[in-house]
Order: C-alpha cells, then structure tokens, then sequence
C-alpha cells in the first residue's frame, strides 16, 4: 500500500480539519497571552485552494498578525519600564531622605546628588522637586541660596541642576549667579531662552528644535562662548557630507542655527556669530537626500487626535476623514480634500484614489502628475470609509468632501484652518505639540522604512519624485499597485489608538 505524501503548506498557513478551508494560524507566545487574549490568532482566507491571489491575502494576514504580536510586545516593554522608573524613583526618594530633615537640609549635597548622573531623569526632577521644597521651607534658605553661588562655578552638569532648582524655587537670581549662567550657556539653553524669548509658532519652533537637533548630533553641548569660526566651519561640512539631507534641509538648518546665535550677540551673551557668512554650498554639498526621510510625529501625540478631535465629528462629516487619508496614503492636503467621489476607484484591481490634476476647476496637485494610491484595508473596511464614499455616492455628490474652494483653487484651506484651531485649543492647555497633518506624509514614509520597504515604493506610495520622475500611474499593469498595496499593508500601526473611530 502506497502511502500518501503529506501536504506542506507555507508556514503559518493551515488546513481546516472539518472542511479542509485553509487558514492563517499563529499561536500566541505564553508571555503575550494576557495581553492579546487569545492562544492563536486565527483568520479564514476563504479557500481550499492554494492559489496565487490565497497567498497574497495570507501574506497581508500573516503581517497583520505578526505586528499585533510585535505591538503586545512594545506594551509589555513599556509596561517594564514603567515599573522600572518608578522603582528607581522609590530608591531615589529612599536614599533623599537620608539627607535629614527639613531644618538641616543640605542643599549642597542634594544638588550634588541630582547632579551625579545615578537617578534617571524622572527620579532627577523628583528630587530637585524636593531640594526646592525644602530650600523654601528651611530656616537658612537664604545662606542656602548664597551656597548656590558657590556651587554653580564648578561644572556645566551642576550649573544645568542649580539653575533648574532656581527655576522652581522661583528664587531671585543675584549677579554672581547671572554671571556664571551666561558664561556656561550651552547649546541647549541658548534655544531654550531664544524660544521662550522670540514669540514662535509650533512649526516655526519645531524647525528651530530641529536645527539644534542636528547641530547636537556632530557638535558637543558646550558653553557657546567656547564655539570658534573653526568649530562652525567644521559643522558646515559636516552638513556638505550629509548625503541622507537635502541642500535646501541643511541650508535651513544653518539658518535657524544663525538666528540663535544673532540672539546671543545682542544679548551679550557672546560678542560675535562664528557662524555669519557661513553657508551650504550646493556645487560641494553631497547627495540630494529625500525630504520624507524626517522625524514623524510621536504615536502619543496621533493618538491625541484619533482619541479627542476626530471622533467630534460623525462619520458621515466630511472634517472626520482627512487626518485619516493622510496617515493611510500620506498624499498632501489639497490632494485629499480635492478629491471626487468618482476618484475613488479599483485601479487593476487593486482600491484606491487618482490624484490628478484637473482643469476645469483649476485643481492641481504638486507635481502636475496624475497617480494611483492604494487605500489600506483598515481604512476601507474597518474605519468605515466605504460606507461613507457609498454614501457619498447615493446622495449624488461631486466631491468625496464639502470644502469649498478658496480664491477658485484650494480646497484644504477650510479644512486646515479648522483643525489648527482644534489642535491649538489641547496644544495651549497641555503644553504639548501635536503636529500638523503634513507631518503624518513623513510619518507614513517612516513608518514603511521601518518596515522594510524600499525607497522606489516609498516614493510611489507619496507621489514623490524619484530618479527625476513622480512614476505617473505607476506606468503599466505590470502588478506595480498590487505591490504597493501589499508594501502599504507591511506598516505597523499597533502603536495608534483607533477604537474611538471604528
């Protein structure tokens, strides 16, 4: 008798005992368990046959599923760390209150200990929290305060800790003291005081962040008094070597770093800009970078978003989708909110919107070039975008949103304005920076490149110009959508909070 060979399938592809359909199956690590709340994850693809198309779908399951497993992770990771800060914050107030009591406090030795570099940064605060609670409440905070005098000459790391214990003590600052704050001004605290002095919007300072980010990266954090014209011209070719960084990113760069220190020198912090006349040649400068390849936007910060403006509004509400096409397809503004409903379409199969240029409503897009971009499934199915474009279909609309056009051209304006207005209103309460949309193009870029997904695809996905070309349409039916829409459904949005939306 001859014995039949047994079937092997793909890994994490199984076959169903009771109708042989094929299934994606991944058992859960025993560690994850009680975080995802299953033992497997389990999803039907609708066949007993392996064909091409059953493959393709098990592959945008399996790396569905295998993100949900690296997102359980990252939670159990930060839920470690959590305990861990807090266990060093315990040790940090355990070893604090070895210093005595509020009478014979010694500010010195807390200073010093804040100092030391031993506690993290949030024990760090705890305890300057408490060396100025009890600078304020002794009996000798004055002579305290004059130990401060002393204290501060000694290193940059002890001036940083004294002028933040200053800083909450809300403690008048004597001359001595003044004296040797400019003098030790280093990098970080020349921006902090720029920004905090010259009135910024939230763009306008993240650029300036961005500039001091990047200056920090090649150059030490040193008093600004120390930083030669050598030190300044090293650093402007170490920007001409950057060959991730475009001429114009590092030339802007440059700039805001320019701005400064012109704040420096007219407050007489320093007597002159070493970095005046400098500039970012574009014949030496190398490479051309990528003007995605930028820091995104911080889930915390999205998820703001996703979890307290967007659902104020009902899904049948045009201002409810637009956040939504930009973290999915990262297509600029007026490429979103331009778009009719008739762009909404299956492009070779694959769903998607046509960005295009239009004549007759003067509706451009910013490279004059018409393209395919793959709607994500989670978008289409489980957000519930395909309810609302039938919607928007039955009531016989034009467009896919109600903005109006402004000055015969611009659909984004209202649209922009309104969502500025509602991020401001958390920003100013909170203190925080939420990032406008277009700062989710450059989080969908990073979020593939993370992935693993090449430039050439990123720049199709983004309608960004690669090798000199935005790839209209994306050419031919040679399966180039397909796999980008396979490329998109590889992104890991484990991290973003869209329970609020589904």
């Amino acid at each position: 008798m001859v014995k039949a060979n047994k079937e092997v399938l793909p890994e994490h592809i199984v076959r169903r005992s009771d109708n042989k359909r094929l299934m994606v199956d991944i058992k859960v690590p025993a560690h994850l368990r009680p975080v995802i709340g299953v033992t497997n994850l389990r999803r039907s693809l609708g066949s007993s046959d392996l064909t091409r198309e059953v493959r393709n779908n098990a592959a945008v399951i399996i790396a569905e599923f295998l993100q949900q497993l690296a997102g359980a992770e990252r939670q159990l990771a930060e839920k470690d760390e959590a305990t861990r800060a807090e266990n060093e914050r315990a040790d940090a107030r355990s070893y604090l209150d070895g210093f005595g009591a509020t009478d014979e406090a010694k500010l010195i030795d807390l200073l010093d200990f804040a100092a030391s570099g031993w506690p993290n940064a949030e024990a760090s605060e705890a305890v300057l929290e408490e060396a100025a609670r009890r600078v304020s409440s002794a009996r000798d905070s004055v002579v305290e305060m004059v130990r401060v005098e002393q204290y501060i000459s000694v290193t940059s790391a002890r001036l940083d800790t004294a002028r933040r214990l200053i800083e909450r003590l809300r403690a008048p600052v004597t001359p001595i003291m003044s004296d040797a704050f400019d003098a030790t001004l280093t990098v970080t605290e020349l921006f902090n005081r720029f920004l905090k002095t010259e009135t910024k919007s939230k763009d306008t300072a993240r650029q300036y962040r961005a500039a001091q980010d990047l200056y920090l990266s090649n150059q030490q954090d040193i008093p600004i008094n120390k930083i030669t014209r050598q030190n300044a011209r090293d650093y402007r070719d170490y920007l001409h070597s950057r060959t991730d960084l475009s001429h114009g990113t590092c030339d802007q760069r440059l700039k805001k770093l320019r701005a400064a220190f012109n704040f420096a020198v007219n407050e007489g912090y320093v007597p002159s800009n070493p970095f005046n006349n400098l500039a970012v040649d574009e014949n030496t400068k190398k490479g051309h970078g990528n003007e995605l390849d930028r820091s995104y936007i911080a889930p915390a910060m999205v998820n703001v978003t996703l979890t307290e403006i967007l659902p104020k509004f009902f899904k049948s509400d045009s201002m409810r989708w637009p956040f939504l096409f930009y973290f999915f397809t990262g297509a600029r503004a007026e490429e979103i909110c331009g778009l009719r409903v008739d762009e909404v379409v299956e492009q070779w199969g694959v769903r998607c919107i046509h960005i295009r240029p239009r004549t007759e409503d003067n509706r451009t897009v910013k490279t004059d070039e018409a393209r395919f971009t793959p709607i994500h499934d989670f978008l289409w199915n489980d957000l519930g975008l395909e309810e609302y474009v039938a919607e928007r279909k039955r009531a016989e609309k034009t467009m896919l949103f109600d903005f109006p056009q402004w000055r015969g051209s611009d659909y984004a304006a209202q649209y922009q304005e309104r969502m500025a207005k509602l991020r401001k209103a958390i920003e100013d309460k909170r203190g925080i920076d939420l990032g406008d949309q277009h700062t989710l193009r450059h989080n969908l870029n990073n979020l593939m490149k993370a992935a693993g997904v090449e430039e050439e695809y990123r720049n199709l996905m983004l309608g960004q110009a690669a090798k000199g070309r935005t790839n209209a349409g994306y050419g031919t039916r040679d399966a180039t959508l397909d796999i980008l829409r396979k490329k998109l459904h590889t992104i890991d949005i484990s991290p973003y909070d869209f329970s609020k939306l589904r």
